[in-house]
């Protein structure tokens, strides 16, 4: 699930009291309530016998909206005192009088618990109602935590997040996992590889988290920033062409840069490059740790995701940003791949603490460490070469790198990609015409003086 568009369409599904309207057929099937099952309150089904009918059927009370081509999480809660098997669905009311039905699934009960989700697709405009049926043969279960809520979805390949490894040799095996954080069966964290017995399997699965350490701390910070290149005039919001334009990287894209990075290699959660309005993904960002020494030593860098509204959060969308050490009594600095870093010269006092760097009275080294766009701070965007300076003429400066990577020759080139040299990140390089990106570098030193070069204020 990305998105939760309704609340929960089943009304008294969790039964905290009692199992008013929910009914069935046949009519000597019994419904009741209990409380010895399940979560402070739970129905029970129980067919005694087929002298009516083989199958008992269970609706719930109120019929809720389908819509064709929308689709529908349904979570339920089932155990049994028998080992037996369950049927849910969803009926629209339209079909009550034929065996069609919009959705069906078979799933098994017994003493275990089961906490149950599934998805469906209606290919019906209807009201409708869930449904729970079991068999004469298979008497009796308990339900509860009935819900069923229209989302928007993406689809997961079970390929990639979860792995068997099968050895069929007589010593051993060791396999290099994914990049990302893995679990075996036992719930134990692995470290890059899995190690298989002679004649055996095993099964590692991905599981998404903003660290894998082992078992890692719980704390963090929470930070807020802008990027002046992705800022437009007027727009509360940053842009995000390069989410739109498919051009976010997948893979964090600071270990490359020669950055040590304690999340290396973390890979983008699921649902996180959808269209998320005000949440959706503007680029990569990297978030460093400081001693609280005289030189602001670095204690660690974390690879985050920066969203149009200024929120940093980690590869799976989790606003605290946690390291390998406990954030307090540090300083957090903030980058990105083309702008100039900035640093708070504040110390966390705790765990959870935002720093926001869009304030205009945060406290950071230097001076003008960040420039003010439509009165909120940003980091200087135009450092395309990553050598802390910006530079529009001279030696080393940052307009021939944008020059070089339209060709060199053709002024008026465009070059389309994820690329350094795109200043204003919008998904294209170009030197001259409107949205240029040498226009920004020439902001960035200040306009009047094409000499001047823009610093960063680190130390």
């Amino acid at each position: 699930t990305i998105q939760e568009l309704t609340g929960n369409l089943v009304v008294n599904g969790d039964f905290p009291d009692n199992v008013n309207g929910w009914t069935g057929w046949p009519t000597n099937a019994q419904v009741s309530h209990v409380t010895d099952h399940l979560d402070n309150g739970a129905l029970k089904a129980y067919l005694p016998d087929n002298s009516i009918y083989p199958n008992f059927i269970l609706n719930n009370p109120d019929p809720f909206p389908i819509q064709d081509g929308a689709w529908y999480r349904v979570r339920c809660s089932v155990q049994s005192d028998i080992i037996g098997q369950v049927t849910v669905g969803v009926k629209g009311m339209s079909t009550q009088g034929n065996p069609y039905s919009t959705w069906t699934s078979d799933f098994p009960v017994d003493g275990e618990r089961r906490d149950l989700e599934f998805y469906f697709q209606s290919d019906l405009t209807d009201q409708a109602r869930i449904r729970f049926q079991n068999q004469w043969t298979d008497p009796m279960y308990y339900l509860d935590n009935v819900e069923v809520t229209r989302v928007n979805v993406q689809v997961l390949d079970p390929h990639e997040r979860h792995k068997l490894y099968i050895n069929d040799q007589a010593q051993e095996q060791t396999f290099t996992l994914p990049a990302g954080c893995w679990k075996g069966m036992d719930g134990e964290w692995l470290s890059g590889s899995i190690t298989v017995p002679p004649f055996s399997s095993k099964v590692a699965y991905l599981v998404e988290t903003p660290n894998c350490d082992m078992p890692g701390p719980t704390g963090g910070v929470k930070v807020k920033m802008y990027l002046a290149g992705a800022m437009r005039g007027g727009e509360t919001l940053m842009g995000d062409q390069l989410r739109a334009n498919g051009l976010v990287p997948a893979q964090e894209p600071y270990s490359a840069m020669g950055y040590t990075v304690e999340n290396a290699g973390a890979t983008i959660g699921a649902g996180m490059l959808q269209d998320n309005g005000a949440q959706s993904v503007v680029d990569w960002v990297l978030v460093q740790l400081h001693q609280d020494d005289a030189g602001y030593t670095v204690a660690g860098n974390r690879a985050a995701l920066l969203l149009r509204n200024g929120t940093v959060v980690s590869p799976q969308g989790n606003p605290l940003i946690s390291f390998n050490a406990s954030v307090i009594g540090h300083h957090v600095s903030i980058h990105h791949r083309n702008h100039l870093p900035a640093l708070c010269t504040n110390v966390l006092a705790a765990d959870g603490e935002l720093v926001d760097f869009t304030r205009y009275n945060l406290p950071t080294y230097g001076t003008q460490a960040q420039t003010m766009v439509d009165e909120r701070m940003a980091l200087w965007a135009g450092d395309v070469t990553g050598d802390g300076t910006v530079k529009y003429t001279g030696g080393g400066n940052d307009r021939d790198e944008v020059f070089m990577r339209i060709g060199g020759s053709i002024p008026s080139n465009v070059v389309y990609g994820y690329h350094a040299e795109d200043a204003n990140m919008d998904g294209y390089v170009s030197y001259t015409g409107a949205a240029n990106d040498r226009d920004v570098i020439l902001h960035a030193v200040g306009g009047a003086d094409a000499t001047t070069v823009r610093t960063a204020a680190m130390p």
